[in-house]
């Protein structure tokens, strides 16, 4: 039901498709979205900067409005102008290497089904195909919720399961940050969850994710090796997880619950840094994960009364790397680490 050839029928829902490198997948996406969505809808395709690309496939479809750029300025650039561009009063943000496997409406369906005060939730979310949402978060779907009633709405994830309305967006100025080529998506979603008044929560489950080595949210430049030099951990916990919490700042329990979620990714990655034969990466890491660490004050937290008030996963042995980090013993962390089954969730 596209709405390009009656436009005087706003479209329900805006697809937002930021494109730069996936070549092969962008006509079968698309394809996707023109045949799962059975609603009035239109898909916005911010090109970026792509000068060898022939769209003439997609550009048949009624739908697909192209907007092209000179530059490549990466995905948070294009996600900011198509909120900007898009006509409908919810938009979704689709990878142009991923697909929708799911009839749109199901997301809408479920306003009615919550029995909904809000007739326009905040959000609407969804989880990635396959996937299912954690269990303090799902009794008693679909239900109209916040982050304000539940802290726990920080684990959510996979931003592009889930539908936001373009005119809260607005009206908050929420973005995403146009300086990061990763973590970026989690920025948005936790701006957007500390603001959403109403969160509709749904385990819709109709879209489905497909990793692409160059896809457009991997660019090399952020590789997580040592000739990245450090800089994509920073840029990953010091710089994204900063604008995460200052997101959460007035929810301190929510705050706590991503926090600590994103000290655990950290770990991970302190991991992938010991096996490294130069030491200097593992090493550079540590003091990020310190700040880290100060940041959202882990030190000191009973791991039992962590995992009950805040339904995230905290151990002794995390607890003990924690203070390991912070005091500065590389040898302590590393083999602490090293061989260890981290659970992040």
């Amino acid at each position: 039901m596209s709405t390009r050839n009656n436009p005087s029928r706003k479209p329900c829902l805006s697809f937002i498709v930021p494109f730069y490198a996936s070549h092969e997948k962008l006509d079968e996406c698309v394809q996707s979205l023109v045949c799962r969505c059975d609603v009035p809808f239109e898909i916005l395709i911010l090109d970026d900067g792509n000068s060898t690309y022939d769209y003439a496939s997609v550009e048949r479809e009624p739908s697909v409005q192209i907007i092209r750029n000179d530059r490549n300025e990466g995905p948070s650039h294009r996600r900011n102008q198509g909120i900007k561009l898009a006509q409908g009063t919810y938009v979704q943000f689709v990878d142009s290497d991923d697909m929708l496997v799911g009839a749109a409406s199901a997301y809408f369906d479920a306003i009615t089904e919550a029995d909904a005060a809000a007739e326009n939730p905040d959000v609407i979310t969804g989880v990635l195909e396959g996937g299912r949402l954690f269990k303090r978060a799902a009794a008693n779907l679909p239900r109209i919720t916040s982050l304000e009633r539940e802290p726990i709405l920080a684990k959510l994830s996979g931003f592009t399961a889930h539908l936001y309305r373009r005119d809260f967006l607005l009206e908050n100025k929420i973005e995403f940050p146009p300086d990061l080529r990763g973590a970026e998506d989690t920025v948005f979603l936790m701006r957007v969850l500390a603001k959403a008044k109403s969160v509709l929560l749904t385990e819709t489950a109709h879209y489905r994710y497909r990793p692409v080595d160059n896809s457009l949210s991997k660019p090399p430049t952020q590789s997580d090796s040592p000739s990245a030099g450090g800089n994509a951990f920073e840029l990953r916990f010091q710089v994204a997880a900063g604008y995460m919490l200052d997101a959460l700042e007035a929810h301190p329990a929510a705050q706590t619950i991503r926090g600590s979620i994103v000290f655990k990714y950290g770990l991970k990655g302190l991991q992938r840094r010991a096996a490294y034969a130069d030491k200097k990466p593992f090493d550079d890491a540590l003091p990020v994960l310190a700040r880290l660490i100060a940041r959202i004050n882990l030190i000191g937290y009973d791991a039992d009364r962590l995992r009950a008030e805040s339904g995230v996963y905290w151990d002794d042995h995390l607890q003990q790397i924690a203070e390991d980090i912070q005091d500065g013993d590389a040898a302590a962390v590393r083999a602490a680490v090293v061989g260890t089954d981290l659970r992040l969730f």
